[in-house]
């Protein structure tokens, strides 16, 4: 079978879909030994080494401009698709080339239904191609039970071609990251690209409420991410600001600015927890990474996230200031447990970037 990945512009940027991205296609090309598939890319896309070589990679030139994009993805990209001959096309960027004639499978991560408050005209234009490219492909691969349930409710399509495939961690790059309890800092650590559903808002408010309570035990709180390019982002981060101010705790909050991924390990490692508040996730990738690295998690029950930490993580009412700050002050008072750590880390290994990639390749589902 001759098969293809499709990228429009520059899949392997900083964040979670370059994460997806990058070890999907890395285990792809581990795991395809009798004929190399194919790999269409933009001209710009920075391709990892084992990536290049593993994939009889095409590069096109695409525009840069977003709006300019969905076009060339809808319009140019489905003709020179078909002069490629191929039998199967996946996608991991949510959006299919909706003339070509062949389904196309999906991997789909877009937040759809969600803040359409901040919504911008290319996300507006994106959202109607997404809901196309749902009911046109042939499978629709998600990461998690609760992005497969959204979708059913809020469009009409077969539930029989959505399938879940959980995301993973890489394991052994992560092991030499992980660091006991007793050796850690005080720190927390929030990380995260910085969007309103994050939530970072409603942490400083809390922290802000632990230290006008308990000012002497009150840690630090380590916020790495900038601010992603939202409508009134930054009136948003503003708001942030006047919330610090009022407390006073401006020599306790700390913008570290955007890490590598190496670097956030590297603190995620020794902080004291990691507190991950957000409103909405359709799978939760900074929280398996916390898992896997032994490091004691304060996060969201929303969404797909207990489905990913399971029992073995303590959660939290995100949308409940009082809730967040009580999760923090549990933790200063009594410590985390242990056996949740461990059960926590136990739980992450059974996430493998392998299985999902095979899953992906043989289309069917992998759930831990």
């Amino acid at each position: 079978m001759k098969y293809c990945f499709y990228f429009s512009g520059d899949p392997f940027q900083v964040g979670g879909g370059a994460t997806v991205a990058k070890n999907i296609l890395s285990k792809t090309a581990n795991a395809v030994t009798d004929i190399k598939p194919l790999l269409v890319v933009s001209t710009r896309a920075d391709l990892p080494v084992e990536i290049e070589k593993g994939f009889e990679v095409h590069r096109w030139s695409m525009p840069k401009n977003r709006i300019l994009l969905e076009l060339f993805d809808q319009v140019i990209a489905p003709l020179r698709l078909l002069f490629l001959r191929l039998d199967r096309v996946i996608c991991l960027n949510s959006i299919v080339p909706i003339l070509y004639p062949k389904r196309v499978d999906v991997f789909y991560q877009m937040r759809m239904f969600y803040f359409e408050d901040i919504d911008t005209l290319s996300k507006k234009i994106k959202n109607i191609l997404g809901k196309m490219s749902l009911r046109r492909a042939k499978s629709v691969y998600v990461a998690s039970q609760d992005h497969r349930r959204d979708l059913l409710k809020n469009l009409k399509i077969s539930s029989e071609k959505i399938k879940v495939v959980h995301l993973a961690v890489n394991h052994r790059t992560l092991n030499q990251n992980s660091t006991s309890t007793d050796k850690r800092s005080n720190d927390f650590l929030f990380v995260s690209v910085i969007r309103p559903y994050k939530n970072l808002h409603s942490l400083v408010e809390a922290f802000g409420r632990l230290y006008r309570e308990s000012p002497k035990k009150c840690p630090n709180l380590n916020i790495i991410g900038k601010p992603a390019n939202y409508k009134n982002i930054e009136e948003y981060m503003q708001g942030i600001d006047d919330v610090i101010k009022e407390y006073g705790v401006g020599h306790k909050v700390f913008f570290l600015g955007a890490k590598t991924f190496d670097e956030c390990m590297e603190y995620m490692s020794k902080c004291r927890a990691f507190i991950f508040p957000t409103l909405f996730e359709g799978f939760g990738l900074p929280l398996l990474e916390a898992m896997a690295t032994h490091t004691p998690v304060l996060t969201s029950d929303k969404n797909s996230l207990p489905e990913i930490g399971g029992n073995t993580v303590m959660y939290m009412n995100a949308e409940n200031v009082e809730s967040i700050k009580n999760a923090m002050l549990d933790v200063i008072d009594n410590g985390y447990s242990q056996k949740l750590i461990e059960n926590a880390f136990n739980r992450s290994k059974e996430f493998q970037w392998f299985k999902t990639a095979s899953a992906i390749i043989k289309d069917v589902e992998y759930k831990v």
